[in-house]
């Protein structure tokens, strides 16, 4: 194996391998299929717009020895190289395979992806993001580097990052309340008054005295 180092990880099963050196490329902790109880995949800033599009997420072809290992309803979680964030809840929607898309994040889609290993995703529970530093210690085990992890999370550590997650709530529309049409308006008949009545009374005895008078003057 060269270079290559064994070292065991606690609660885990079998060797795991790293290289040594600044930027060590990555086997992981070859958890079996039984043991996995979830995978981080990594994007940046000028990525992660088109993991969420796509609804798809990618590691290089080495990862694949634990991606062909995800089957749909496995938690997934998106960790930000950029700002250090880690996104989540996900679940895998289908299984865990090469190439979905030859030519995902390479922008003119001309070159073939560096990020093979890919698997289709869903949104299991909208969180807000969670730094680095509140979630480092759940995953402990994995760090072989002061800023580099194994992204194979077993079922403890997947319980455990879920857990640290806040549920955000989605934003809703906000839509008006329909408007009530004007109330059709109702014609009430006006009750005479006292002062209606009273000059009913005096037009009537006044026609009735005019009548009187033209018969006397005949």
């Amino acid at each position: 194996m060269g270079n290559w180092k064994k070292i065991q990880i606690p609660g885990s099963s079998g060797n795991q391998f790293y290289a040594p050196g600044p930027n060590p490329s990555v086997f992981g902790r070859n958890l079996t299929k039984d043991q996995l109880g979830g995978v981080i995949f990594g994007c940046k800033n000028a990525t992660i717009k088109e993991c969420l599009t796509k609804q798809l997420f990618g590691l290089p072809a080495a990862h694949f020895s634990y991606v062909k290992h995800i089957q749909p309803g496995l938690p997934l979680f998106l960790f930000n190289y950029t700002d250090r964030m880690l996104h989540g809840v996900f679940e895998a929607a289908g299984n865990g395979r090469m190439n979905i898309d030859r030519y995902g994040w390479t922008g003119d889609g001309k070159e073939m992806t560096q990020f093979p290993a890919q698997v289709q995703i869903r949104v299991q529970l909208h969180c807000r993001p969670l730094s680095e530093d509140k979630f480092r210690h759940a995953i402990a085990d994995n760090y072989y580097h002061h800023n580099h992890f194994w992204f194979e999370l077993d079922h403890g550590q997947t319980t455990q990052l879920i857990a640290l997650l806040q549920p955000q709530p989605q934003p809703t529309t906000s839509w008006p309340h329909p408007r009530q049409p004007p109330s059709p308006t109702t014609t009430v008949p006006l009750q005479p008054t006292l002062f209606h009545r009273c000059c009913f009374i005096f037009v009537l005895l006044f026609v009735t005295l005019f009548d009187f008078n033209l018969g006397l003057a005949d």
